[in-house]
């Protein structure tokens, strides 16, 4: 599997189900927000994005319908400050299209951003790309994509969470 396969902008469905289950692991959220286990979604995020300084992020900013534009607040600039961004206008159909903002951030802020998510502070989804993984963010799980060498290596190191608190490992 090529991580380039996966259409990240699909209304379809989330990058998640275009792949196999040996290219992808499902974290659900009461891991780290029932449990406040902040360190562990910490591990989890600097294990995937440690190997690079800068993590593109996608996310839907507005929509086109019926020739107006209309706005959608996700609420990342009331945490982070954005100045350097380019809008995707996607067109799904002669009258709907969706806008998205591409942005570069730390992998401290992937962390940030994930962790309000959780929080119900920002309002998702938001797609995390880096060399090797993407990163889909919802309001209820946490799916990494990559190849099946990354994926059975996450699966190896928190392979310890399946039964106790709500990591989904499927093989």
């Amino acid at each position: 599997m090529m991580l380039n396969e996966i259409d990240i902008y699909s209304n379809e469905e989330t990058p998640y189900f275009q792949t196999t289950d040996k290219y992808r692991i499902r974290f659900v959220y009461n891991l780290f927000y029932k449990y406040r286990n902040r360190e562990l979604l910490r591990d989890i995020i600097h294990l995937v994005t440690s190997e690079d300084t800068l993590i593109k992020a996608t996310f839907c900013v507005a929509s086109y319908s019926g020739g107006k534009r209309y706005g959608k607040k996700i609420g990342v600039g009331k945490f982070l400050k954005i100045t350097n961004w380019k809008e995707k206008i996607i067109d799904y159909s002669e009258s709907f299209k969706l806008i998205y903002a591409e942005v570069n951030f730390r992998n401290e802020d992937v962390f940030k951003l994930i962790s309000y998510i959780i929080e119900d502070r920002i309002y998702g989804p938001i797609v995390f790309q880096t060399k090797q993984y993407i990163i889909y963010t919802s309001t209820d799980v946490l799916d990494i994509m990559a190849e099946e060498v990354q994926i059975n290596q996450l699966k190896k190191e928190f392979s310890g969470l399946v039964i106790t608190i709500g990591c989904l490992i499927t093989n």
